[in-house]
């Protein structure tokens, strides 16, 4: 990626701030943590009504009949405990923390997991601005693409296949394996066959 773009939208740094229910939040932590969150088998004690304000994955599980919403015990053995921490820096009313260039690519994941929307819209307003528009990128261009489809980000996902049929039109593409890998990695992405787009990309 290039140089830190911080991405200052309407509100860069937590969930729903501004709204009676998420402001109230930050106000008395005199009360102990109410939920373990376990990433990557490294335990992280959260408060229950934090997190379900910010995601209505957690709403629903901590607030059902599982095990986890019994337990208040979130499992998510699968995941990146360092990248977790990043994520739920977002979910504090006062963290300071920002999306940038440099983290958004691994918070997508994250806030698709977590139906996040709010976070979702504004990774989504970020990738637009990083969509590269030099031809010579338009590996880095697929994987954005391929990227924004995967987790359902329209803006970009639209701006990145204009910009890359744009690429495709007016190139002139000399014959030769590699870029017939990328012009059929072109297609079968289209198609929605994401297997094929990586075992023939790269």
């Amino acid at each position: 990626m290039m140089g830190t773009n911080n991405y200052e939208g309407d509100d860069t740094t937590t969930l729903k701030k501004g709204s009676d229910e998420h402001a109230n939040l930050g106000r008395d932590r005199t009360e102990q943590p109410d939920v373990k969150v376990i990433v990557g088998g490294k335990v992280f004690l959260h408060y229950r009504q934090i997190l379900c304000v910010a995601s209505p994955f957690f709403d629903a599980t901590l607030n059902s009949r599982m095990k986890e919403g019994e337990e208040s015990t979130i499992y998510l053995e699968d995941k990146d405990p360092e990248e977790w921490e990043l994520v739920s820096s977002f979910f504090d009313i006062c963290s300071d923390q920002k999306l940038t260039e440099e983290n958004v690519e691994r918070l997508i994941p994250w806030f698709h997991f977590l139906g996040v929307s709010t976070m979702m819209n504004k990774c989504d307003s970020m990738f637009l601005t990083m969509l590269p528009d030099n031809r010579l990128a338009i590996k880095h261009l697929l994987d954005m693409c391929h990227t924004s489809h995967m987790y359902d980000l329209q803006k970009s996902t639209d701006k990145s296949f204009e910009r890359l049929c744009l690429f495709l039109d007016t190139q002139k593409m000399r014959p030769g394996i590699m870029d017939r890998h990328i012009v059929t990695s072109v297609l079968s992405f289209i198609k929605n066959d994401d297997t094929k787009y990586t075992s023939e990309l790269w």
